[in-house]
C-alpha cells in the first residue's frame, strides 16, 4: 500500500491545518497519510499548546491515518539536524513514497524563474555543502546569526534570490528537508505545498516567543497547557515525559558497549557520531 506523509511541529491543529491536509488527501497519489510531528516541545525549544495526544487525535478526525512522534532529543535539536532526523525515520518506515513540504511560494510570472524550481536549486546547493560554504556559514553563526538566517545570507551569495525565499520559515525548512533527502539519495518524492505547519523562527529572533508562551499560561511557573508541571492530577498517560521511554533507552544503552550504542544512535536518528556521544553520555548517566 502506498503511503504519504506530512511532516511538522503542528503547534496547533486548526482550520488552516485542517485543509492544508485535505489538499494533500486532494493531490497524493497514495492510499494512507501519516504524519510525522514534534510531541509536547517544538523545534524552537517552546511547548506546544495542546499536548501531543491532543494535536495527533485531531490529525486523524482531520484524515491523517497514522501519526508518529519525534524522540523529544531528535526534536528539540539545530534545523538541519532535525530536518536530517525526519527524513531518515520516513525512510527507516520503508513504505514512504512521497512526502508532502509546507512553504510560502509566490505565484510565478512570465518574467522570473519559478519560485518552486528557485528553492529546488537551492536544496542543491545546500546540499553540495563545499568547504568554502561551510566555513562561510560557521563565521556568520559565530557572529551571533541563527541558523536560517546565516544560511540564507550564504546561500544568496552563489544564488541571487535565494536570501528572499530562505527568510521566510517555511520555505527554510522545505529546503532543509529536501537537502536531508538529497543526503541520503532517498527515493522518496519531495511534494512542495502552500501551506504552514511550523513555528516561526521569528517568534525566536523578535523576542516574540516570551508573548507565545505568556499566551500559554507559561509565566511565573504556571502552566496551563502542562497541568502535570502544577502538580496538577493528570492520566498517566499524558505525562509530560515519557518515563517508559527514557527508562527503555536507558537500559539499551547499558546493555551496547559504548562504540556499538553510537553507531545504534547514528543508524537509528541520522545522528553525527559528536552528537550522538554526547546523548549517550547524558542517557549512561
Amino acid at each position: 500500500m502506498k503511503t504519504a506523509a506530512i511532516v511538522g511541529d503542528f503547534p496547533v491543529i486548526q482550520e488552516e491545518e485542517r485543509k492544508y491536509i485535505q489538499r494533500v488527501k486532494s493531490l497524493m497519489r497514495s492510499e494512507r497519510l501519516i504524519a510525522l510531528i514534534s510531541g509536547d516541545f517544538l523545534q524552537p525549544g517552546i511547548p506546544a499548546s495542546e499536548d501531543k495526544y491532543q494535536r495527533a487525535r485531531k490529525l486523524c478526525d482531520a484524515g491523517v491515518d497514522l501519526v508518529f512522534e519525534l524522540p523529544v532529543y531528535c526534536g528539540l535539536n539545530a534545523q538541519d539536524t532535525y530536518a536530517f532526523t525526519v527524513m531518515a525515520f520516513l525512510e527507516k518506515l520503508g513504505c514512504v513514497e512521497e512526502v508532502y513540504l509546507s512553504c510560502h511560494l509566490k505565484k510565478e510570472t512570465a518574467e522570473q524563474e519559478s519560485p518552486q524550481e528557485l528553492l529546488k536549486k537551492v536544496s542543491m546547493r545546500m546540499f553540495m555543502e563545499t568547504p568554502d560554504y561551510q566555513k562561510k556559514l560557521k563565521t556568520l553563526k559565530n557572529q551571533g546569526c541563527n541558523h536560517f538566517e546565516a544560511q540564507a545570507r550564504v546561500v544568496e551569495a552563489y544564488i541571487p534570490g535565494a536570501e528572499m525565499i530562505l527568510r521566510d520559515t517555511e520555505n527554510a525548512w522545505a529546503a532543509e528537508y529536501m537537502k536531508a533527502l538529497k543526503k541520503m539519495y532517498s527515493p522518496i518524492k519531495p511534494v512542495l505545498l502552500q501551506g504552514t505547519l511550523h513555528m516561526d523562527e521569528a517568534a525566536e529572533m523578535t523576542g516574540e516567543k516570551e508573548e507565545y508562551l505568556s499566551d500559554q499560561g507559561i509565566v511565573e511557573g504556571h502552566s496551563r497547557a502542562f497541568p502535570e508541571a502544577n502538580g496538577d492530577n493528570v492520566e498517566p498517560e499524558r505525562k509530560l515525559w515519557d518515563e517508559r521511554l527514557l527508562r527503555m533507552l536507558q537500559e539499551r544503552f547499558r546493555s551496547l558497549e559504548s562504540k556499538k550504542a553510537t553507531e545504534w544512535l547514528n543508524e537509528t536518528f541520522g545522528g553525527t557520531t559528536a552528537r550522538s556521544e554526547t546523548l549517550y553520555d547524558f542517557f549512561r548517566s
